[in-house]
């Protein structure tokens, strides 16, 4: 089985194509519908490209606010009913962490140039550098 190339470097290839060669070409409502593209292709390649990471890292935070270990699903489902109970509240320094990074997780993959993402970042790094 050939290793290469991988598909993230597939959708380098295209998005590069799409955009270097194809949308000089074209204009109008045929380039905007190609810049959509474009972005949605983005979008897959930095979940190919993270995803694992991500899922990972949420996988582990959540067995250790839960306590035991299950697939990400079952583990966000119980951290649902805690939180619709009250079990777990915003007041829980670990509960709130893990959704924000979570969140800013998802932010990475969906929308990078967010500026509220830069923000979200440079708070968890001042916060990091806090004795």
């Amino acid at each position: 089985m050939q290793d290469s190339p991988s598909s993230s470097e597939m959708l380098t290839a295209i998005i590069s194509l799409l955009s270097d060669r194809i949308m000089p070409k074209i204009e109008g409502h045929d380039s905007y519908a190609l810049l959509v593209a474009i972005n949605a292709l983005k979008t897959v390649k930095r979940e190919c490209d993270h995803r694992d990471e991500f899922e990972s890292a949420e996988k582990q935070r959540l067995t250790d606010l839960l306590g035991h270990d299950g697939s990400v699903s079952e583990l966000n489902a119980e951290l649902c009913e805690k939180i619709r109970s009250g079990d777990f509240t915003l007041n829980d320094k670990n509960v709130l962490e893990h959704l924000k990074q979570t969140a800013i997780d998802q932010v990475r993959i969906d929308q990078p140039r967010y500026s509220g993402l830069a923000y979200a970042l440079e708070q968890k790094n001042v916060g990091s550098t806090r004795s």
